[in-house]
């Protein structure tokens, strides 16, 4: 008798290239671990026995690491087993720079709270592959790492299916011609200065000249940075607050003082 697709689908193990964005205790002697695979988007796994000495696993539990996991399929179930992690790439020495760790815990606290479940995001992915061979290069400043978090948060915006037009107004359509701009979070589009009177406040259309020239001034980046933010929020309720982005900011601070 040939085995039911059940039987196939309970004994189906599957192996899956992705970052480990975070872990915490779930027993005595397990972790749960969040992943963000490059097929199936974040999925849930549970590491059996990784906080035993002896236990391969967890040695190999750093973070931010991209692996080879390998883990049970269940049907109906919202975590999964883990049966085995092989290390393609070490990023556990970006946590050793308190700089760097904060940009890293950004860029992955957004993942964990803006992309679906079990849903392939593959762009998202190799810019967060890219993003974490970038900050392991040397002498990154901070400007420098709010120019990589608007690129990944652009990435993240285009991702989700929204868009930013930044080429005409979208009230009454004429083309934008820089004098002037105003975000319009609700549906992601600019008011050129022929239909908004006020003067348009400038870290507005610097974004609008960051989209449309590839290039921002360097005093506007931070604002550039809040604005791609605040958009996100605005078209995901759940996004209420990212505790590492005021870590980020805090270090920031520091960092051009020292």
């Amino acid at each position: 008798m040939l085995p039911s697709i059940w039987n196939y689908w309970k004994e189906r193990v599957d192996k899956h290239k992705g970052f480990l964005l975070h872990k915490y205790p779930y027993s005595d002697s397990s972790y749960i671990c969040k992943v963000f695979t490059e097929e199936m988007g974040l999925v849930t796994l549970i590491a059996k026995g990784a906080k035993r000495p002896k236990s391969p696993l967890g040695a190999r539990l750093l973070p931010a690491m991209l692996g080879d996991w390998v883990f049970r399929v269940k049907r109906n179930s919202e975590m999964y087993t883990l049966r085995e992690v092989v290390s393609l790439q070490d990023f556990s020495h970006l946590t050793e720079q308190p700089l760097q760790a904060a940009q890293l815990a950004f860029m992955h606290e957004i993942i964990l709270k803006t992309m679906g479940v079990e849903l392939s995001h593959n762009g998202v992915f190799q810019a967060l592959w890219a993003g974490q061979i970038w900050l392991g290069q040397e002498n990154r400043s901070p400007t420098d790492q709010i120019r990589l978090s608007i690129r990944f948060l652009i990435k993240i915006i285009e991702e989700l299916g929204f868009a930013i037009n930044h080429k005409s107004c979208g009230s009454c359509g004429q083309a934008i011609l820089g004098t002037g701009a105003k975000l319009n979070f609700q549906d992601g589009t600019f008011i050129g200065s022929c239909c908004w009177l006020e003067k348009a406040p400038q870290s507005h259309l610097a974004l609008a000249q960051m989209l449309s020239l590839g290039r921002c001034p360097t005093n506007q980046y931070k604002a550039c940075e809040e604005i791609l933010l605040a958009y996100i929020e605005t078209h995901l309720g759940h996004l209420l607050h990212l505790r590492s982005y005021d870590i980020l900011t805090e270090l920031r601070v520091w960092k051009n003082k020292s």
